[in-house]
């Protein structure tokens, strides 16, 4: 059954498809170009496998900062010269080693940021801070 116009003039009984394929186009385009911006790599940092073998704890370094702003190091007073020494020599002997920093209520503050920064720049990773 074929549709024709039996009358001159009359409007056309089928659906004009050249829009709908102009869009799709369009639509195409569109994709086509934004495909290289949506699969870009993502920069992600993966945790590496740890050796379960090695059982041995890292050496635990215990500083305190007394309210007259001395260092102790394990319960002995050090100068601070001193102390950097023995931190840097932990460090050397083992890079897992732990700071445990406990300040009286009473130290200077200063005292604390400038041990957390120069055990940081001293190549201690893991510091922790304690209550006394």
């Amino acid at each position: 059954m074929a549709f024709s116009r039996s009358i001159p003039g009359s409007p056309v009984a089928q659906i004009n498809i050249t829009p709908l394929i102009d869009v799709m186009l369009v639509l195409l385009i569109i994709f086509i170009v934004a495909a290289p911006m949506v699969a870009r790599p993502l920069a992600a940092s993966l945790p590496q496998p740890v050796d379960t073998r090695e059982d041995r704890k890292p050496t635990t370094l215990e500083v305190g900062i007394t309210g007259e702003g001395s260092y102790r190091l394990e319960e002995r007073a050090l100068d601070d010269a001193a102390l950097w020494l023995r931190i840097e020599a932990a460090v050397a002997s083992d890079p897992r080693s732990l700071l445990v920093v406990r300040a009286q209520p009473d130290a200077d503050y200063q005292r604390l940021a400038t041990l957390l920064s120069e055990a940081q720049r001293r190549g201690i990773d893991n510091i922790s801070v304690a209550q006394p």
